[in-house]
């Protein structure tokens, strides 16, 4: 069943009492729509998180190389501090935490929506916490490990450019495709709940 079967059913139980039995079966119905969700993010955090740990012990052992030069120890510090952000971000942004078997489909519903809410803020800035310190840092890097080779630099900053377009872009479509039509599904159904649920 997808979210517009349910909104369909609840419509049509909507002027007969609900038995535990039936709200339990919303309840289910609704944690199954969210569930492609969880594990789509939750694979995403995982994958992000070993890329940082193996970015960072890339850096930790080609350190020697790269103290030499004060540009490049800034650039790759900065690129390290970015991943360390992203490691905190993907850990804080974890999946929600389960709820009792006696919640309502309304808290059910609420925690959901504010759980995706969180997560579509995280696709739709990270230009800010995920693309920044390395748009920052992999310049300096390279400007101090070439010894300001020009050439290599514009190389490097055109590519820099264009994967962070790529990645801004990218995952705002991520939000607007995927996480936007359950968002806009899981509302409505907190929406009609409300209403249903006021003395």
């Amino acid at each position: 069943m997808d979210f517009e079967e349910l909104q369909k059913n609840w419509r049509s139980e909507v002027n007969r009492p609900q038995g535990a039995a039936d709200v339990q079966k919303l309840l289910l119905d609704v944690q199954r729509q969210c569930n492609g969700l969880e594990r789509s993010a939750h694979r995403r955090d995982v994958r992000e998180i070993l890329e940082a740990v193996l970015v960072v012990a890339f850096f930790a052992a080609g350190w020697p190389i790269f103290s030499h030069s004060l540009a490049a120890s800034v650039g790759i510090a900065l690129i390290v501090l970015g991943y360390l952000i992203i490691v905190l971000t993907r850990l804080s942004s974890r999946r929600p935490e389960p709820m009792p078997l006696d919640a309502s489909v309304l808290q059910f519903s609420r925690q959901r929506l504010a759980w995706i809410d969180r997560q579509m803020r995280l696709l739709t800035t990270g230009m800010w916490w995920y693309a920044t310190p390395s748009f920052i840092g992999l310049p300096l890097a390279a400007w101090g490990l070439t010894a300001g080779n020009r050439l290599y630099f514009i190389l490097l900053l055109t590519s820099i450019v264009a994967a962070s377009v790529h990645y801004v872009y990218s995952r705002r479509k991520i939000a607007r495709n995927q996480w936007q039509p359950v968002r806009d599904e899981l509302a409505q159904l907190v929406a009609a709940l409300g209403t249903i649920d006021r003395p």
